[in-house]
């Protein structure tokens, strides 16, 4: 799934096998609480933006962890080129 920013470019791409509104919701109370082990959260501290949480998607869909894996850091791979 990917999350993107709603005042740049940054976007975080991520995994997950729970629902993509569970997760969104986790990213959410990450940004309320500050957690500095949130790369979201980190993004929304250092520059006061604004994160785009109702415009999450998920990207594609697999059946395990390995090909979830790749999948994220493929999509990783191209958003940077």
């Amino acid at each position: 799934y990917k999350i993107p920013c709603l005042d740049c470019n940054f976007v975080y791409y991520g995994q997950t096998k729970r629902s993509l509104k569970k997760r969104v919701g986790e990213h959410k109370d990450a940004v309320k609480n500050q957690d500095p082990n949130s790369k979201i959260a980190q993004h929304v501290k250092e520059t006061n933006h604004a994160i785009g949480f109702i415009h999450a998607v998920a990207i594609t869909q697999a059946k395990n962890f390995k090909q979830r894996l790749y999948m994220n850091s493929s999509h990783c791979f191209i958003s940077v080129l």
